[in-house]
């Protein structure tokens, strides 16, 4: 039997450019959301602590790629995921930039950082790939990277959806007047000193937003070289479209002082997050490889998934209201009346998706849908009881920040599973079909 030989051609080392893009995404998320924890008020950490933790999450994030990119493709894969992080990256170091270099040597950490990247990058994951017992020598398909990309980049805006929920719960949602500028400065380019308080939470809100642009810009590059079928394809435009109209709106959200939008807003990132998570699913190998059962459930599974799916989507759209609209009852007590439909209509389609067939995927999610659901009411006692407790306050507890947000961010969730569900109902299952009665 013959050695497999290292990927050498043209057509082989533009397989590996997928495998880089999604290792640089990864890590430059990873990097992102290290940084903006670190730097949240009251920590206060020095540069060197942060700069440190983020490079530890760019480390931790290659290694993961390099164990699937193979001994002989780590190094390349690790150069280029380095590379596509380190320009990622720039849309936060630019903050840093910012700064004046005769105070902080701005200029000089940025390079510092850029370097750093490049080497961890390729050092760091074909150390990685060595030390692995059992590495693959070759790496996956690249096709196999679609999808991977397409659910980190999915966890790039349920970052975000945690920041725009502790902009609403923090009330900083104005705390930044203009937009596409900063206080008419360079929305890349205001100094890192200057982000205090509510100008932080919004400030670093855009500049993730701007980071989930340019990881679905590349989702849909990929999307469109590698996955199969016009459907997922065009899937992806519309993920294109959608986050560019996503971000107008966040923009017109506050030059127009438009409570309407950052109604529109908030429930329309959750409908993003649920688009790349099917992506994800109908780019991955079990799509490919299922072969649709026939049972007679099929049609009872849709109609649950459907249903709870569209009554979901309303609770949120209540929800959003009661967030941005503090002040009124109403609905609040919508919401609150209306969660107890919403659950059970979820229940009702997780638990049967968790019973019907052998089907491994359906069962997982059928169980998600009983296990987030519960987690969500608890959370939603919780974010209930903060209103009533500290509905008045000037300024929200950190807790309170805590409870509301993993509030909305468990219903995001929620969302996406419900609906990947649905999808997957079409996908792996049909009806069953009955001859028509014979005639007399």
């Amino acid at each position: 039997m013959n050695a497999p030989t290292p990927v050498s051609d043209l057509a082989g080392r533009a397989a590996l450019v997928p495998a880089a893009i999604t290792g640089g995404v990864g890590a430059a998320a990873a990097m992102l959301v290290v940084a903006y924890v670190l730097h949240l008020p009251g920590l206060a950490l020095p540069g060197p602590v942060v700069g440190g933790a983020m490079l530890a999450a760019l480390a931790g994030a290659l290694a993961l790629v390099a164990r699937s990119a193979g001994r002989a493709s780590a190094v390349p894969v690790g150069f280029g995921a380095g590379i596509v992080a380190a320009l990622l990256s720039l849309i936060a170091l630019g903050a840093v930039l910012a700064e004046p270099i005769e105070e902080h040597g701005a200029l000089r950490g940025v390079l510092m950082f850029l370097v750093w990247t490049l080497l961890v990058g390729g050092v760091g994951a074909a150390a990685a790939a060595l030390v692995r017992p059992g590495a693959p020598a070759r790496p996956v398909a690249a096709a196999d990277w679609t999808p991977i990309l397409a659910f980190i980049t999915a966890g790039a805006p349920l970052a975000l959806i945690t920041m725009g929920g502790i902009v609403t719960a923090a009330e900083a949602g104005l705390a930044v007047p203009d937009w596409p500028a900063t206080f008419g400065a360079n929305m890349f380019l205001y100094p890192l000193s200057q982000m205090t308080g509510g100008v932080y939470y919004e400030h670093a809100h855009r500049l993730m937003g701007a980071f989930v642009g340019l990881a679905t810009i590349l989702l849909m590059v990929v999307t469109l070289w590698k996955a199969r079928g016009p459907v997922v394809k065009a899937l992806s435009v519309v993920a294109f479209i959608h986050v560019c109209i996503q971000g107008l709106m966040g923009g017109l959200r506050v030059t127009e002082l438009s409570t309407g939008l950052a109604i529109v807003h908030g429930v329309s990132a959750q409908l993003f997050l649920t688009l790349l998570l099917v992506i994800g699913l109908m780019t991955s190998r079990a799509w490919r490889a299922i072969h649709p059962a026939v049972m007679d459930a099929a049609g009872r599974q849709r109609a649950f998934s459907i249903a709870a799916l569209a009554i979901l989507f309303l609770q949120i759209a209540l929800g959003a209201i009661t967030r941005h609209l503090p002040g009124s009852n109403h609905p609040l007590f919508t919401h609150v009346g209306f969660s107890i439909i919403a659950a059970a209509a979820i229940v009702l389609a997780g638990s049967h998706a968790a019973k019907i067939g052998r089907d491994p995927v359906m069962k997982k999610l059928g169980t998600a849908h009983l296990h987030a659901v519960g987690l969500q009411m608890v959370l939603g006692v919780g974010a209930l009881a903060v209103v009533i407790l500290h509905g008045d306050a000037e300024q929200p507890t950190p807790v309170d920040l805590l409870v509301t947000t993993t509030h909305q961010v468990v219903g995001a969730i929620l969302l996406g599973v419900v609906a990947l569900t649905a999808v997957w109902s079409y996908r792996a299952i049909k009806p069953e079909t009955r001859p028509a009665p014979a005639l007399a």
